[in-house]
C-alpha cells in the first residue's frame, strides 16, 4: 500500500514539473476585406485595389497561387513567405478597356497552404462607365406602318464634367433626329419622361420616321458633335426601323 501510494506521489511530481503539453505550431490566414466596391470607372481606365491576407499563426504563411476569372485582370502578390503576425499583399487590377459599359464583378482566387482557408475568393465591382451614356440602350428598334410617322427618345447622358454635345446626324435621310437640351436644372427636380429620370446636363435624341417614309428596312448611325471630339468615342447610337404596308404582319425587332 505504501509502495503504491509513493508511486502516486511521484508520478503526480513529475507531471507538475514537466508542464502542459506544447501547443502545436500552425499558420493561420485571414482576410481583412474580401469585397471592393471600385464605383465608376471610365470605359478604358485601369482600376486597382490591393487585398491584404494575415498571417495570425505561428508558423510562416505562403499564398500559393492566384487564379483570375478573366484575361482583363492583371495580378501580383506576395511569394516569399508572411512571418507570424506579417501580413502579405494580392495586386488586384483591371483593365476596362475591352468591357462593356455597366456593372460588372470580377473575382480572383487566392490559394494558401492554411488549414482551412486553402481557397478564398475575393471580388471587385465595378461600374464601367463611357463618356456619353445612351439611355435605356444605345439601339434603337422602330416599327411603323407607311403613312404613319413614328417617334422614339433616347436619354443622353455626358458623364464628363462640362462635356457639351453640340449637334446630332443621321447617316440615313429616311431616319431624321434631332437634339434637345435636358430642362432639368437642379437633380431634385428631376422630370420622369417615358420611365427615365432626367439629370442636369442630360440631353434627349429624337427619332423620327416622317409619314412619307418608303416601304422596307433601314438602319442609320447617329453621329455626335461634342465640345471634345474624343469623348465621342465608343459612344454611337444605332437605329434600324421597319415600314410595312397597312394590313402587314407586325415583325419582331430586326437584327
Amino acid at each position: 500500500m505504501l509502495r503504491s501510494a509513493a508511486a502516486i506521489v511521484l508520478t503526480g511530481f513529475l507531471a507538475l514539473a514537466a508542464g502542459p503539453a506544447p501547443a502545436l505550431a500552425e499558420k493561420r490566414a485571414t482576410f481583412p476585406e474580401r469585397s471592393f466596391e471600385a464605383g465608376d470607372v471610365p470605359l478604358g481606365g485601369v482600376i486597382e485595389h490591393v487585398f491584404e491576407v494575415r498571417n495570425e499563426g505561428d508558423e510562416p504563411l505562403l499564398i500559393t497561387e492566384v487564379h483570375a476569372t478573366c484575361g482583363c485582370t492583371i495580378l501580383d502578390y506576395t511569394a516569399t513567405p508572411i512571418p507570424p503576425g506579417g501580413t502579405g499583399k494580392i495586386q488586384f487590377k483591371i483593365e476596362t478597356k475591352t468591357l462593356a459599359s455597366g456593372k460588372h464583378s470580377k473575382t480572383i482566387t487566392v490559394m494558401t497552404d492554411a488549414p482551412g482557408a486553402e481557397r478564398t475568393v475575393l471580388q471587385m465591382k465595378l461600374n464601367v462607365v463611357t463618356a456619353l451614356e445612351f439611355l435605356p440602350r444605345s439601339q434603337v428598334y422602330m416599327y411603323t406602318v407607311k403613312g404613319e410617322p413614328k417617334i422614339e427618345k433616347v436619354l443622353l447622358r455626358p458623364h464628363v464634367e462640362g462635356l457639351k454635345v453640340l449637334g446630332v446626324s443621321s447617316s440615313n435621310p429616311n431616319l431624321k433626329v434631332s437634339l434637345e437640351p435636358s430642362k432639368v436644372t437642379t437633380a431634385a427636380s428631376g422630370a420622369v419622361r417615358g420611365a427615365l429620370t432626367e439629370r442636369p446636363g442630360d440631353y434627349w435624341i429624337t427619332v423620327e420616321l416622317g409619314p412619307g417614309t418608303p416601304v422596307g428596312t433601314f438602319k442609320a448611325e447617329v453621329a455626335l458633335k461634342t465640345s471634345d471630339p474624343k469623348a465621342v468615342v465608343g459612344a454611337e447610337l444605332r437605329v434600324v426601323a421597319t415600314v410595312k404596308e397597312p394590313g402587314g404582319a407586325k415583325p419582331g425587332n430586326p437584327s
